[in-house]
């Protein structure tokens, strides 16, 4: 702002001529800096000078507002500022903004209401789909044909269907947010139609659930020696006791167990449903959880080192033991529900100890007892009624620290 007693007025205006021999005198307004007034000569034939206001930016860059009186003092002053703010919006968005940046802009927007994981996958397609001829581009020079281009050649050569047509709705869904951010005008990316894609059918984890085949499972996990295998061997028999999630158990840190409440409680960020789940634990998973704390002394609990299982060690061993075709680490979960299902369980309890999302208007007016004690409880009566069940099929070998010196 300029200084207040160098401001101009209107009394101070009419007053201002232009010397003689000069083409004009340069008087600055006050009030919004490099706002100034031209007073211009007088013509020869008796009219009088002009007075003109001139906004000045980027040094010698100028912008005429308006001829006085036409345009008064408070009205000059009013359009300097809108001409800065609006050059300084224009100049944002005449950045170029890339894809790259664009869609980190969107996995930060998104990294509030999303799992880590979820958009961990998503980066990574759009990272070997599209980066390699895209990641510079500009978005608002990016065409139909761009994103089409590569998609297709992939769909069509490794038969990518469902993977590239994720990577084309995350893409579509970055447009969208730059669109909402008032970046770009058009989503080229909802052009490209995903039915143009083959999707294959829906493929569903393989899990055994007839109970002379879970007996011959369980007879092959307690063939595996605890001497070679007993962090893989272990985190196995847990998936089995509890129903949880593969990449929730590789992930188990000792900060969520609680050994006085038998319980363990994981976080809404590693969660698929993005809602903090607690599981009561039978007597038979925390004999596991025994077991563990004697080798795992680091950060998780089915590892002796500072990182998880990697992703594929579960079902190695699963193949291993000849279930190939027949079951993998997220099939116990399929287990469990068909064991839960064909003995008359509880379903809503069983649905909430695999941590389903509640898709009933009335079953969603519970969620808030979702962590009750009550709750918990429930889901720990039915876990040890199927830890029993199992036991009663073949008992489950959970090793004494002992035996083993």
């Amino acid at each position: 702002m300029g200084a207040k007693a160098n401001l101009l007025t209107d009394t101070k205006i009419r007053g201002l001529k232009c010397e003689s021999g000069k083409q004009y005198k340069k008087v600055a307004v006050g009030g919004e800096d490099n706002l100034y007034l031209f007073v211009y000569p007088d013509m020869k034939n008796g009219a009088k000078g002009g007075k003109i206001f001139k906004y000045f930016y980027d040094r010698n860059k100028s912008e005429t507002l308006g001829r006085y009186p036409e345009l008064s003092l408070g009205e000059a002053r009013e359009r300097a500022r809108n001409f800065e703010r609006d050059r300084a919006q224009r100049e944002e968005t005449e950045k170029i903004i890339t894809l790259e940046a664009a869609v980190d802009m969107f996995i930060k927007f998104k990294s509030k209401t999303l799992a880590k994981t979820t958009l961990s996958k998503e980066y990574l397609r759009v990272k070997n789909y599209l980066y390699p001829t895209l990641k510079d581009k500009d978005i608002r020079k990016i065409t139909k044909k761009d994103i089409l281009a590569p998609l297709k050649a992939l769909n069509e050569a490794q038969g990518l269907a469902d993977s590239v047509r994720r990577c084309k709705n995350f893409i579509s869904r970055t447009f969208d947010y730059m669109i909402g951010l008032d970046l770009i005008e058009d989503n080229v990316a909802d052009m490209v139609k995903s039915s143009i894609f083959t999707i294959p059918k829906e493929k569903h984890f393989s899990a055994i659930t007839d109970e002379p085949r879970i007996g011959d499972f369980l007879k092959a996990i307690n063939s595996v020696s605890a001497r070679t295998s007993a962090h893989v061997r272990n985190a196995l028999i847990f998936a089995v006791l509890t129903g949880s999630r593969p990449g929730n158990i590789r992930a188990m840190e000792w900060s969520e167990v609680d050994f006085s409440k038998r319980t363990w409680r994981i976080s809404f960020e590693k969660m698929k449903s993005r809602r903090e789940h607690i599981i009561g634990l039978s007597d038979q998973a925390m004999k596991i959880l025994e077991f563990q704390k004697y080798f795992s002394k680091g950060r998780y609990v089915f590892s002796s080192k500072d990182r998880p299982l990697s992703e594929n060690t579960v079902n190695k061993l699963i193949s291993n033991l000849g279930f190939k075709d027949e079951m993998t680490a997220h099939g116990v979960r399929a287990m469990f529900k068909t064991v839960c299902s064909n003995h008359g369980k509880d379903k809503d309890v069983a649905e909430r100890c695999l941590a389903h999302a509640v898709t009933d208007k009335l079953q969603k007016a519970y969620d808030r007892s979702e962590n009750s004690p009550e709750m918990i409880e429930r889901k720990r009566e039915l876990l040890q009624w199927y830890a029993d069940y199992l036991d009663s099929i073949e008992p489950i070998k959970i090793i004494d620290v002992k035996n083993l010196y």
